[in-house]
């Protein structure tokens, strides 16, 4: 028969508290983690937002080019 060891009341406490820290430091690292990786998704995002701003900015130029081209192409012929 085994026997059973019982520990004090204060000893169970102490025992509980220093378990409640270590899960509580373990949550704190993951949640240090997940913002870590939350901020860089959020850099990614803000990149890639960039570089489509860009895209759009160079499309609208050159659509805008491109209607000025044919608005002065156009014109000669209209004022006929």
């Amino acid at each position: 028969m085994a026997s059973v060891t019982r520990k004090s009341p204060s000893a169970e406490l102490l025992v509980r508290a220093a378990e409640a820290v270590e899960r509580s430091r373990e949550l704190c690292a993951a949640t240090r983690r997940l913002i870590e990786e939350i901020r860089e998704e959020i850099a990614t995002a803000q990149g890639r937002d960039r570089q489509l701003e860009a895209a759009l900015s160079k499309r609208e130029s050159v659509s805008a080019r491109v209607w000025d081209t044919l608005r002065v192409r156009q014109e000669p012929s209209s004022s006929r």
